[in-house]
C-alpha cells in the first residue's frame, strides 16, 4: 500500500480489515491474515528531486565542455559562494590554483524552505497534504488485493466481500477524520512549488548533489565543473584506455554478443557511466561505475547469480579438503575466509577471544588484474569454478546450472542435467560457460563520460552486481593456496592460528591470532 500522507498513520490496515471480517464472517476470520504481509511503498525521497548524476557525468558533450571551461570563471566562484569555497580541489588537482565548492552545508541555498528539507536528509520523503480521499483510494486498492490473494476471502460471496470492504473503508475514514482534526496544522512541504523547482534546477545545474560516503542520508554539494575535471583526470591514468567508437555502436555489438541468451532481460540500451561519492572523512571521492539500467546490468546480475550459487559447493569442498589435510598434517586449516553477513560472522565466533586484528585491503577493487595472466581475475574464477565442479561431479551427474529468469527479471539457479536445452525462461551453463560470463563482463568493462567511452583494463568496476563476489573469488584463491603452502612448509602453529580468520569483501578480521600482523606486513617474505 502506498503511503500517501501522514493521515494513513491514523489506523492499522491489518486491524481494520480483521475487524470488518469478524463483523461479517465471525471469529473464525481471526486467523485469515496470519500469513499475509502488508508492505508499504512511499513517494519519491528528496534525492529523486536533487540528485542528477546523469546530467553531470553522462548527458553532456565532453569536447564542447573542455573547449568552453575556464576555471577562473566557474559559476561557483560567484560572490554568493565565496565563503563556501573549499581547499579540497587544490589537493586533488595540484596543478589547479582555483578553489571550488565542495561542502555538506545546506546553506548553499538561500531558500529557507528548501534548506529546511535539506537538513532532514536525502532519504526524507517530503510531506504531502493530509488528503483523506487519496488515502482512502490507496486503502481500497489494498482491499482489492486482499480479496484476490487471500483464499478464505476469495471464497466469500460477492455480497459479503462488498460488505467487508464497505465496513473497512467506513472505519478507516472515521479514524482519518479524527486524525485530521488533531493534526490539521501540519502543512505540506512545498517540493512541487514553482519557486522550489526553480531553485532545485538552479542548484543542480551548478552543483552535483550526491550522497556522502558512510552517511548516505547527508547531501554533499560539489561544483559540476570541478567533478568533471576530476573525472577526466581519473580516466587519464593507464588503468583506462579510450575507445574511439560511438557508444551506440558498442551497445549494438554487446547486445549481439548475448542475443543467444533468449531468457535474459534486456533492461537498458546505454553504457555505464562514471560517477562519484564524496568521502568527507578523507576529503576524497569514491569512484563508481553506475550500471543501473545499462546494457551490462543483466549480464552482471547473471554472473553474480552463477558465482553465488557455487559458493555452498566451494565451502563444502574446502571443508572436505580441510579434513583430508588434518588427517595428513594433524592441523585443520581454515580454507574459506569469506563471510556474507554479520549474522554469519557472529555464529562463527570462538567461545573466548584474546585478540582482535582487523584490516582493510587498500584499493582492492582498483588493483585486481583483469588481463590474461596467471594472477588475473579470470584465473581466480577458473580455480573457483573448478573447485565447485569437482565437489559436484563427485556426487551427482547433474553438473550443469539452470538459471530461471522470472517475468520481473529475478534470477534463481539450480543444478540440472547437462543435456537439457534452454527455454524462453531458463538458461543453462556448463563449467566453461560460467567462466565465459565473467570473461564477457570483464571484456566489456566500459565507462562513459560526456558521450565518450573508456575501457577499464586494471581493476574491477565498483558498481557491478558481480563486483563483491568477484572480490571474494579472487582473494579466496590466494587464501586457500596460502594455507596449503604453510602446511607443506611445516608452519603448523601458524596455520592453526588462522582458524578464526574472516573476510567481508575487502575487510579482514582475525581473532586469537597474535602473529597475523607480521604475516600481513608489506616488507615480509610472501613466499
Amino acid at each position: 500500500m502506498r503511503y500517501s500522507s501522514r493521515v494513513m498513520e491514523a489506523f492499522s490496515a491489518r486491524r481494520v480489515i480483521l475487524d470488518a471480517l469478524r463483523r461479517v464472517v465471525g471469529e473464525e476470520a481471526e486467523t485469515w491474515l496470519d500469513d499475509v504481509v502488508i508492505g508499504w511503498t512511499y513517494n519519491d525521497p528528496l534525492s529523486a528531486y536533487l540528485c542528477k548524476p546523469k546530467r553531470t557525468f553522462r548527458d553532456f558533450n565532453l569536447d564542447q565542455w573542455t573547449k568552453d571551461y575556464d576555471a577562473a570563471r566557474c559559476p561557483c566562484r560567484a560572490q554568493r559562494y565565496s565563503s563556501l569555497l573549499s581547499h579540497i580541489p587544490a589537493q586533488l588537482i595540484p596543478d589547479s590554483p582555483y578553489q571550488h565548492v565542495v561542502m555538506m552545508n545546506p546553506n548553499i541555498t538561500d531558500n529557507s524552505k528548501l534548506r529546511a528539507m535539506l537538513k532532514l536528509g536525502l532519504n526524507h520523503v517530503p510531506l504531502k497534504a493530509l488528503d483523506i480521499d487519496e488515502a482512502l483510494y490507496e486503502f481500497e486498492q489494498l482491499l482489492i488485493k486482499v480479496a484476490v490473494n487471500v483464499q478464505e476471502v476469495m471464497q466469500l460471496s460477492e455480497r459479503r466481500r462488498k460488505m467487508v470492504s464497505r465496513l473497512a473503508l467506513a472505519n478507516a475514514k472515521t479514524k482519518m477524520r479524527k486524525y485530521w482534526i488533531r493534526h490539521k496544522h501540519i502543512a505540506a512541504e512545498p517540493i512541487d512549488q514553482t519557486v522550489i523547482k526553480k531553485e532545485v534546477e538552479f542548484l543542480s545545474r551548478r552543483f552535483l548533489i550526491l550522497a556522502t560516503d558512510k552517511a548516505a542520508n547527508t547531501p554533499s554539494f560539489v561544483c559540476v565543473n570541478f567533478i568533471r575535471q576530476l573525472a577526466l583526470t581519473r580516466l587519464s591514468i593507464p588503468d583506462f584506455v579510450p575507445m574511439h567508437v560511438e557508444p551506440q555502436t558498442l551497445v549494438e555489438a554487446m547486445q549481439a554478443g548475448t542475443e543467444h541468451l533468449l531468457a535474459l532481460h534486456r533492461i537498458g540500451a546505454s553504457l555505464p557511466y562514471l560517477m562519484a561519492v564524496f568521502k568527507a572523512h578523507k576529503g576524497t571521492f569514491r569512484w563508481i561505475t553506475n550500471t543501473a539500467n545499462s546494457v551490462v546490468s543483466s549480464m552482471a546480475e547473471l554472473c553474480a547469480c552463477l558465482l553465488s550459487f557455487l559458493v555452498p559447493s566451494v565451502r563444502e569442498f574446502c571443508e572436505e579438503e580441510s579434513c583430508l589435510m588434518e588427517a595428513e598434517f594433524g592441523v585443520k586449516p581454515n580454507l574459506w575466509w569469506p563471510t556474507s553477513s554479520v549474522g554469519e560472522f557472529a555464529a562463527s565466533l570462538p567461545p573466548m577471544i584474546s585478540s582482535v586484528y582487523s584490516a582493510d585491503i587498500t584499493r582492492c577493487f582498483e588493483l585486481i588484474p583483469t588481463d590474461a595472466s596467471d594472477h588475473s581475475l579470470i584465473a581466480a574464477v577458473k580455480f573457483f569454478v573448478e573447485c565447485a565442479m569437482k565437489h559436484r561431479c563427485d556426487r551427482s551427474p547433474r553438473d550443469a546450472i539452470r538459471v530461471h529468469v522470472s517475468e520481473s527479471g529475478r534470477m534463481s539457479a539450480a543444478w540440472a542435467d547437462r543435456h537439457l536445452c534452454p527455454t524462453d525462461t531458463t538458461l543453462h551453463f556448463t563449467e566453461m560457460q560460467v567462466i565465459w560470463v565473467t570473461e564477457w563482463c570483464v571484456t566489456h568493462s566500459l565507462v562513459q563520460l560526456g558521450g565518450q567511452v573508456w575501457r577499464q583494463v586494471l581493476g574491477i568496476p565498483m558498481g557491478l552486481a558481480c563486483s563483491p563476489i568477484w572480490c571474494d573469488v579472487y582473494f579466496f584463491r590466494y587464501e586457500y593456496q596460502a594455507m596449503q603452502r604453510m602446511l607443506r612448509s611445516g608452519l603448523h602453529e601458524l596455520v592453526a592460528a588462522f582458524r578464526y580468520t574472516f573476510r567481508y569483501v575487502d575487510d579482514v578480521c582475525s581473532l586469537n591470532n597474535p602473529s597475523v600482523r607480521d604475516c600481513f606486513k608489506g616488507s615480509c617474505d610472501r613466499s
